[in-house]
Formats: structure tokens, C-alpha cells, sequence
């Protein structure tokens, strides 16, 4: 499955079947008591006041719950992709003090076949970096869609 929206596949059918549900509840209870129903107890198909305050607060709560979830999870990506790319920095930085070498190979850093070894080293190095971060994003990505 690809990177898209949650929202078509999970939430949008459930809010479909609720407006419905919604809708057809009005119409039943429309055609069974009329319009002139103006307490709940003149009609079997009404619930006082209390329970639509019931079902709001357990519905406000489900909301809440959910909305902190979300935020929960963003927290930790965010936490998890701010410590990559701290490790990233910290192997930059090592690399660049890797390929700078100590002081004593610099004197050596005119001859043509140390300089040649040197960057093609320093190249396997990027390169085996660039494979090990490319590992991680996949493990993560695996770990996130895994059904």
C-alpha cells in the first residue's frame, strides 16, 4: 500500500454509514410520530434531553481520546526522525573529520596515488552510509504498513 490518506479507506465509510443511519432514524421517526411530537415520552422513538447529553459526552470523550492518540504518534515520529537526523549529522561530521585525516597525512596528501585511495575511500564510506540509512527507512516503513 502506498503513503495515501487514511481517510478513504477507514474513516469515510464509517461516516457515510453513520449520516445515513442519521437520516433514516429522522425519517422513521417523521413518518411514525409526525411533526407535532414536542415532549420525548409522546413518542416511543424520541429519548429525552439526559440521553443525547450521555451519548455527547461519550462521543466528546471518544474524540478527545482520539485526537491525543494522534498527537501521541506524531510526537514519537517526530521524536524518531529529530534522533536520525542527529545520528545523521554526528556521521557527517565524523566523515568529514575521517576525510581530513590526521595532521601527519597531509604532508602525504600531494602524492596522486595516496589522494586517489583516499577518495575512493572516502566514496565507499558515503556510499555504505547512504545503503545503512536506506535499510533503516525501509525497516521503518515496513514496521508502519505491516498489516
Amino acid at each position: 500500500p502506498g503513503g495515501g490518506s487514511r481517510i478513504g479507506t477507514s474513516l469515510l465509510p464509517q461516516l457515510m454509514a453513520a449520516a445515513v443511519l442519521g437520516y433514516l432514524a429522522q425519517v422513521l421517526k417523521l413518518a411514525f410520530c409526525t411533526t407535532q411530537v414536542t415532549a420525548h415520552n409522546q413518542c416511543p422513538l424520541t429519548f429525552s434531553s439526559t440521553m443525547h447529553v450521555i451519548c455527547a459526552s461519550a462521543l466528546g470523550f471518544l474524540l478527545v481520546d482520539r485526537a491525543h492518540q494522534a498527537y501521541s504518534l506524531f510526537y514519537m515520529g517526530r521524536s524518531a526522525m529529530d534522533r536520525m537526523f542527529a545520528s545523521l549529522r554526528n556521521t557527517a561530521l565524523a566523515l568529514a573529520t575521517f576525510e581530513q585525516g590526521p595532521p601527519e597525512l597531509k604532508a602525504r596528501a600531494s602524492d596522486p596515488h595516496h589522494l586517489h585511495r583516499a577518495m575512493l575511500e572516502s566514496k565507499e564510506v558515503g556510499r555504505l552510509t547512504d545503503i545503512i540509512f536506506a535499510l533503516i527507512r525501509q525497516a521503518v516503513r515496513e514496521k508502519w504498513h505491516s498489516p
